[in-house]
């Protein structure tokens, strides 16, 4: 289980979609999944569209728009989950809250501590409810989210979610990676906090040596590292700590 974040456009969604097998993507960003459009291997559920307080209501569901039905009928069918984005997800459930008259008067514009508490909890309510479904059906689950603003205080960036919402969802995964796009033909790939980011965390490379990696790969031929090889070799080495991807 992981969540990759960084800026828009970096790759978080090319990268998501060489996790093993078939994929189901979870699409609540509008037109996330152009940039994957020529996987065979992806199932796309569009989301996008769904009015905050649907879809807010249903991911929050012991049985999400049927997913928990439809996994079963197709046992190991579909692989990896990825939910594409929690930023959108989170921007969504403040609309769903505001919307609901039950923050004592706050508006998107200005929500106030009652709107943001029930946004984030609504969304931790979502991203526990997708883990429990993903355990029960032995699938990988991927998040993916965006950087925010730098920190004028300490200089620092982090995810663009609310901090205490992003400290709990990282407690329970295992990968946290930051994901940067030099505007060329790099991509970057950290695995601990580095460059003032956090947080990032891996318990499936050794970052002791460089707390990143160059990631090469090619979207059209699907050519180059993936997260399906860097699993393998982790799992072939029995749950130790792999080497960076040279």
């Amino acid at each position: 289980m992981a969540i990759i974040w960084g800026d828009s456009g970096a790759g978080k969604t090319t990268l998501a979609c060489t996790a093993p097998g078939v994929k189901l993507l979870v699409q609540v960003d509008p037109g996330g999944h152009l940039s994957i459009v020529n996987r065979p291997d992806v199932l796309l559920m569009d989301l996008s569209g769904e009015p905050s307080r649907q879809l807010t209501q249903k991911m929050g569901m012991e049985n999400p728009y049927g997913l928990d039905d439809a996994l079963r009928k197709q046992p190991g069918y579909v692989s990896t989950i990825i939910i594409d984005s929690l930023t959108t997800y989170a921007y969504k459930a403040l609309q769903s809250v505001i919307a609901s008259g039950k923050t004592g008067g706050g508006t998107m514009e200005i929500p106030g501590i009652p709107g943001y508490s029930q946004r984030n909890a609504v969304v931790l309510r979502m991203v526990v409810n997708m883990m429990t479904l993903a355990e029960r059906h032995k699938c990988n689950l991927i998040f993916t989210t965006h950087e925010g603003t730098r920190d004028e205080s300490d200089n620092s960036i982090t995810m663009v979610l609310a901090k205490n919402t992003a400290n709990h969802i990282g407690l329970r995964l295992n990968e946290i990676w930051h994901m940067a796009d030099n505007g060329k033909d790099k991509h970057t790939i950290t695995v601990r906090p580095a460059l003032n980011r956090r947080p990032m965390k891996t318990r499936m490379f050794d970052a002791s040596k460089a707390p990143s990696f160059t990631w090469t790969y090619d979207p059209i031929t699907n050519e180059g590292g993936t997260i399906d090889q860097w699993l393998t070799a982790w799992q072939q080495n029995g749950g130790k700590k792999i080497p960076l991807p040279s």
